[in-house]
């Protein structure tokens, strides 16, 4: 007897478990031009403006955008021999890190002039800005993100993400949005979302639609969904993807309420 009773609790709690992952989409409120078409790493917003950092040797660059045209406000080329990957915003200052140099910048949000450089191990792929605890998290494509000290970049503490009890490897470009981090999934159209404090993956977003067929033909054989930053004032998201000719506003909605 209680062994039927503890596998009727098992059956029921893995049922609850799967039913905790939320699939939703991206509900599309516009659709900027996508200036260039570059190789995007990474996208973060602040006070209205549109942050861009684009990766590839000899073509790195940071770049800042008008989020209504799209249209590239300044743009700051980085040396041939650097890799840029994400971009995060913090009041008055933007970080950027790079892919194999194991080198992040601080500029100056406003002039983008170099104010400082952070020495770190391993690769960088994403980068976000945490409000809630003034923190920044890192990706660096494994299924484990690093929470560090925007003052010195020093590693706070480390997250395993996890998809039911397994790792979700390859996390990508990051946006931090209260308790929970937003993660594309490296070479899929998929961005996980993330309780911060479990590591535990509580929704799934399927973005395989933003893009036309056509669209799709087009685009460089590189491409891939990358790029997600997060606007408080509107409770919207801006995504896209390496070469994309767009980037799109959404917002997040389960797939049921379409």
């Amino acid at each position: 007897m209680h062994h039927t009773t503890f596998f009727v609790f098992f059956i029921s709690l893995s049922f609850w478990s799967l039913q905790a992952v939320e699939n939703l989409v991206p509900l599309v409120i516009s659709k900027i031009p996508h200036e260039g078409k570059p190789y995007t790493q990474g996208l973060a917003i602040e006070e209205g403006i549109l942050y861009e950092s684009t990766g590839l040797y000899g073509q790195s660059s940071l770049r800042c955008l008008d989020p209504a045209t799209g249209r590239v406000l300044q743009q700051l080329p980085l040396s041939s021999h650097l890799f840029a990957e994400g971009v995060a915003a913090l009041v008055d200052k933007l970080f950027q890190v790079t892919w194999r140099e194991q080198s992040a910048f601080v500029y100056d949000r406003h002039s983008l002039k170099l104010i400082h450089t952070f020495p770190y191990q391993g690769e960088g792929w994403g980068l976000c800005h945490d409000g809630e605890q003034n923190q920044l998290w890192m990706s660096n494509g494994t299924a484990l993100l690093t929470q560090r000290d925007p003052h010195n970049f020093a590693i706070h503490k480390t997250l395993q993400v996890k998809w039911q009890g397994k790792p979700v490897r390859h996390l990508n470009d990051l946006e931090c949005v209260g308790n929970e981090l937003y993660a594309n999934i490296w070479q899929k159209d998929t961005i996980v979302r993330i309780d911060k404090q479990t590591g535990e993956v509580t929704g799934v977003i399927d973005a395989s639609r933003l893009l036309t067929s056509q669209e799709k033909r087009e685009l460089n054989p590189e491409a891939c969904l990358n790029g997600i930053a997060f606007r408080t004032e509107t409770d919207t998201f801006f995504i896209t993807g390496k070469y994309w000719p767009w980037i799109f506003e959404v917002r997040f909605v389960k797939v049921n309420t379409l």
